[in-house]
């Protein structure tokens, strides 16, 4: 063993610590300034910190619980600078050109120690990738980043989301493509928004349906409606669909006991109309006794026809008004108030 205790190492000397032979699978004793001796372990070209038979370059074990086995520091006072990193490299030793699509960077992998306790398994990856054609410019290399899970009962680990070099991100099992700032892929993929079990929004694809669906829980009503900004607490409703089934334009209340009806509240009448619309709304009327009621309001393209109805000279109404039903006109006899 090679005690270092009592010896001083000056700055610009390059090999703080070198060991010549004859050492491998043995401890060398290193003593900090109060004598305390820690082992480094040399095995085969691999560096143990306490680890007595290192299997990998660089082994670093420790057995004090909530106790970190590598702190990165940096002191810099320039907010800009990076501060304490890790940089992972990955070159082709057999060519100079870039590091092709797809080539895999560097892995961060988690690993449990496995029950019948012969080995170590993955139970999850981070992983960065190439995704792109490097080598455009000095500084091209388009990353894609790999969140990887082991299910139960296997070791490794499946895609499960992914962050692509243009920022889409994409969750799901293998999805390494998403096609939108966020996107989900995988059979009945749905997202799920919920502030408990029993508030809940839900948005995707049918369960047993190859339909597109929007879904909440049994007893509260789905609004439509504005925000005055993102950070905005109170939604200005304009169109709700109660838990019994109700919609409502322009207002958010029913009686108690309606269910299944469309309610549409009074509106203002547009000042001119779009080709080949009708607009259907629901306004208070100006006249008096009966005619105060609300009233069904509606704005055509065209005036009604006011040729009263010529074929009934008996007739009292004074213009008519076309519906098209199955293919055939109606007319509709009114009586201007």
């Amino acid at each position: 063993m090679a005690n270092l205790n009592t010896k001083t190492i000056s700055a610009g000397v390059g090999d703080i610590l070198a060991v010549d032979g004859g050492l491998t699978g043995s401890a060398v004793n290193v003593k900090d300034g109060d004598g305390t001796a820690s082992p480094l372990w040399l095995s085969t070209g691999y560096l143990g910190i306490g680890a007595s038979t290192p299997q990998a370059h660089l082994h670093i074990s420790n057995a004090t619980g909530n106790t970190p086995n590598v702190i990165i520091e940096n002191t810099s006072a320039t907010d800009a600078d990076e501060g304490g990193n890790i940089l992972i490299r990955r070159k082709d030793s057999t060519s100079s050109d870039p590091v092709a699509f797809n080539t895999i960077i560097g892995d961060i992998a988690f690993q449990g120690y496995n029950y019948n306790g012969t080995e170590y398994d993955t139970s999850a990856i981070i992983r960065c990738r190439v995704d792109g054609t490097g080598g455009g410019s000095s500084s091209d290399m388009p990353g894609r980043l790999e969140f990887l899970t082991a299910s139960d009962d296997t070791s490794g680990g499946t895609v499960r989301l992914t962050i692509r070099e243009s920022g889409n991100v994409g969750i799901g099992a293998s999805h390494t493509a998403p096609d939108q700032l966020l996107h989900l892929l995988g059979a009945n993929a749905q997202l799920l928004i919920s502030e408990d079990s029993d508030e809940f929004l839900r948005i995707g694809i049918g369960e047993t349906e190859s339909d597109a669906v929007i879904g909440w829980d049994d007893a509260t009503d789905l609004h439509l409606g504005l925000y005055g900004s993102y950070t905005d607490a109170t939604i200005d409703t304009k169109m709700v669909i109660t838990s019994a089934g109700n919609v409502g334009v322009g207002t958010s209340t029913f009686d108690g006991s309606a269910v299944s009806y469309l309610a549409i509240a009074n509106g203002t009448q547009p000042s001119a109309h779009t080709d080949n619309q009708v607009y259907i709304g629901a306004k208070d009327s100006a006249g008096t006794g009966t005619d105060t009621l609300s009233t069904l309001a509606i704005f055509a393209e065209e005036d009604v026809d006011a040729t009263a109805m010529a074929s009934d000279p008996s007739s009292t109404f004074t213009h008519r008004f076309p519906i098209w039903i199955n293919g055939t006109a109606y007319w509709i006899a009114l009586d201007p108030v």
